[in-house]
């Protein structure tokens, strides 16, 4: 169904003129950022000139290499391990292949797909859309039409696909994990010592290691005091597989996001009684569906261009254009709409501004509340006796088991001790390390407030590729060094809530256009508004699709996506007809 056949039109004169003004005020706004963003690339083109004067290499910039005919066939080839063959290992995979370097892929599980594999559960579903999360080098067209969220099996057969498209299944090798890695500095390689499920154990040499799994690895449990008492279950969120087997038992769900959120829905009609606590509450609350189409394409190059820093107000509400949008989604609010905001105000949780803190795409868990008689209560345990759970605000509640939604932590004891406890924000864009720079990577870093993670890891796969091709160049330590402090602060200035307790947490927007910056693959905007108009428009208003970032200065490797088919897909994922 079209998305405006589900758009409820304001009709009383007061609306009419409240939209009117809020419209008005937008399309300002959004209108001279563009025309900003032309005089800037206009104005860059002197300053350009001025640059190369002063350093001593005036003259024409050299063409962009990823240009020369032919490119590949004189790559070095590389030896490159990749270890975890989630979404983050297979992209990485395909970009290596892509620029004909030698991959092998180690995978301690017996199939690809990380922890859409292991840590799934019946009922459980993406937030994010199929077309949010698919890679741009496999992006999806008409026919997976309509937009949607998808289920485990949904994603695990499109990687399946995506792996036989690019040939590249023979690569991975499963229930083998990494034992050691051991960088010798002198050849700047990796040795790394494997262990298979027989109990083999060999070693192998590389000149390059992609870390694509850990960020995720390790459950993580509080210790609450007296937990050791208790005589019911406690378990982790990632061993959660069905409701039924909560049948007639009270629950204990400590904490949100997606999981505590679907965990809760799903417990509701099964379970006995159900308590949800969330110290903080769920965050940036953000449905997965608006007017009956997921929520995230509705997101825009236009609407996410806007700086996080203009006009900034509480960080429960956001910059001021960021208000707008709220406003008019308001006023353009469909009947479903209107009835899961005002079950949200039943339960009237404390929220944020998706822009200013981590964000729980989904609305579940108000269901389980509303209609499934769950009790809600925003604070955290304080002790535990052998029956009952007792929070801080003084709630007792007397139960049989304990789900703990209290996410993840690295765990990768097989590294050299000094990245054993490495942070994502010591990295250059959540994946370079300055001291050990492009002979280590670590893919799938990255927690984005709003939007999904493969295309960053994918992104992330393209600018190490680009490196260990002699592509693309690192800047000296010292300013490396620099642009990880800059861009550090940046994160901790945007979400002063969860900057430490979400280590990997970052912009989806602004990672991803930075890094499409580095790999040169940024859409010319201004050359665009000149030239394509039509193209331009759907960039700018068009949903944030990965495939976007990929439309210029792609690399064409003769290995499958090209320029014609991701325009293609542009075209096709009209916003309203989704």
């Amino acid at each position: 169904m079209p998305a405006s056949d589900n758009i409820t039109f304001p009709t009383q004169p007061k609306k009419v003129v409240q939209v009117i003004i809020s419209v008005i005020t937008f399309t300002v706004l959004n209108v001279w950022l563009v025309w900003l963003w032309i005089a800037t690339q206009i104005l860059a083109r002197p300053l350009e000139f001025y640059r190369h004067l002063h350093n001593g290499a005036f003259g024409p910039v050299p063409s962009d290499p990823l240009k020369e005919p032919g490119l590949v066939s004189k790559l070095l080839k590389k030896r490159v391990a990749v270890i975890g063959a989630g979404p983050s290992g297979i992209a990485a995979v395909r970009e290596c292949r892509a620029f004909g370097h030698d991959c092998e892929c180690f995978e301690k599980a017996s199939s690809f797909g990380g922890v859409f594999r292991s840590y799934t559960y019946k009922g459980g579903q993406f937030t994010s859309s199929n077309f949010m999360t698919a890679f741009s080098a496999f992006p999806l067209s008409s026919r997976d039409l309509p937009a949607r969220q998808l289920g485990w099996q949904e994603y695990l057969d499109y990687l399946s696909d995506y792996i036989d498209f690019f040939g590249i299944r023979h690569h991975f090798r499963f229930n083998v994990e990494v034992v050691k890695a051991v960088f010798c500095r002198k050849s700047a390689t990796w040795n790394l010592t494997f262990r298979d499920s027989k109990g083999l154990v060999w070693s192998s040499e590389y000149d390059h290691l992609m870390v694509c799994a850990g960020l995720s690895s390790r459950p993580k449990v509080p210790r609450w005091r007296g937990r050791e008492l208790f005589k019911g279950s406690v378990i982790h969120s990632s061993a959660f597989k069905d409701a039924a087997a909560f049948m007639g038992k009270r629950v204990v769900v400590v904490g949100l996001g997606e999981s505590g959120s679907d965990i809760s829905a799903l417990l509701a009609p099964q379970a006995e009684k159900v308590l949800i606590t969330a110290r903080n509450g769920p965050g940036a609350l953000i449905p997965r569906l608006a007017a009956g189409v997921p929520t995230d394409v509705d997101t825009c190059r236009a609407y996410h261009s806007l700086p996080r820093d203009w006009f900034p107000t509480a960080p429960n509400t956001g910059a001021l254009w960021h208000q707008v949008k709220i406003i008019l989604e308001d006023l353009f609010a469909s009947p479903s709409d209107e009835t899961a905001r005002q079950r949200v105000q039943q339960v009237k949780p404390t929220t944020f501004s998706p822009f200013r803190h981590a964000s729980t795409k989904s609305t579940r868990f108000v269901g389980a509340i509303v209609e499934g008689g769950a009790v809600y209560r925003e604070s955290e345990v304080d002790h535990i006796d052998e029956v009952s759970v007792t929070l801080k605000d003084g709630t007792c509640f007397c139960c049989d088991a304990i789900i703990a939604c209290t996410g993840y932590e690295p765990a990768m004891p097989w590294l050299p001790e000094d990245l054993c406890s490495l942070h994502p924000r010591d990295l250059y864009k959540h994946a370079i390390h300055p001291k050990y720079r492009d002979s280590l990577a670590f893919i799938g870093w990255v927690r984005p407030s709003v939007g999904s993670i493969p295309p960053l890891s994918e992104m992330q796969s393209r600018y190490f590729a680009l490196l260990i091709s002699g592509l693309r160049a690192l800047p000296p330590v010292d300013v490396l060094e620099n642009l990880i402090l800059r861009d550090r602060q940046k994160e901790e200035w945007q979400f002063p809530y969860d900057c430490h307790s979400k280590p990997a947490l970052t912009d989806f927007f602004g990672m991803l256009t930075s890094l499409a910056a580095l790999v040169g693959s940024s859409p010319p905007m201004a050359w665009l508004f000149f030239h394509d108009p039509v193209l331009w428009f759907y960039i700018l208003v068009g949903p944030l699709v990965s495939a976007q970032f990929t439309l210029f200065d792609y690399v064409d490797t003769g290995f499958g996506t090209t320029v014609a088919k991701l325009i293609k897909v542009l075209e096709e994922l009209d916003i309203f007809h989704v």
